[in-house]
């Protein structure tokens, strides 16, 4: 599955990114349309520029998406205690924001059909964009504060 004006850009960590970078050089992309990146500072700026995210299901990163209304396709660890990332992604997945693929049936060519065939739906990436926000919580942590303010007044 081909998708000609695709554009990645890839946080991986710093021990992996030289690896990453040369990985996707010789799948025949270009520096012009991948981007390989140890670390984001500033998360706001890949949230505002992306249309779909491929990622794991860490509870972080899923509110984040979820607050800014993201599409993603969330592969969860499947070693991370109690599998909570798969109860992450599922959590998404029920509200129409997430595609979810279990590591085990992960491929290359069935990620790329699913990337692309998202990426040549828009009105389905709306739909997805709305089951994001559905479940964003935008004012969780002035919610907390509330909370916990009640409970050194009682």
């Amino acid at each position: 599955a081909a998708v000609p004006e695709l554009v990645v850009w890839h946080q991986t960590g710093a021990r992996m990114r030289d690896e990453v970078e040369s990985g996707y050089l010789a799948a025949g992309l270009t520096q012009e349309t991948v981007r390989v990146s140890a670390f984001i500072d500033d998360m706001s700026a890949p949230y505002r520029w992306c249309d779909l995210v491929v990622c794991r299901a860490g509870a972080t990163s899923l509110a984040e998406l979820a607050v800014v209304g993201c599409p993603c396709v969330l592969v969860p660890f499947p070693y991370a205690a109690d599998n909570h990332q798969e109860h992450n992604a599922r959590a998404l997945v029920d509200a129409g924001g997430a595609r979810m693929i279990h590591e085990r049936d992960l491929t290359a060519s069935g990620l790329a059909e699913l990337v692309a065939g998202l990426l040549s739906a828009p009105a389905t990436l709306e739909q997805m964009r709305a089951g994001m926000r559905s479940e964003g919580r935008p004012h969780a942590g002035e919610s907390i504060c509330a909370e916990l303010r009640g409970l050194g007044e009682g």
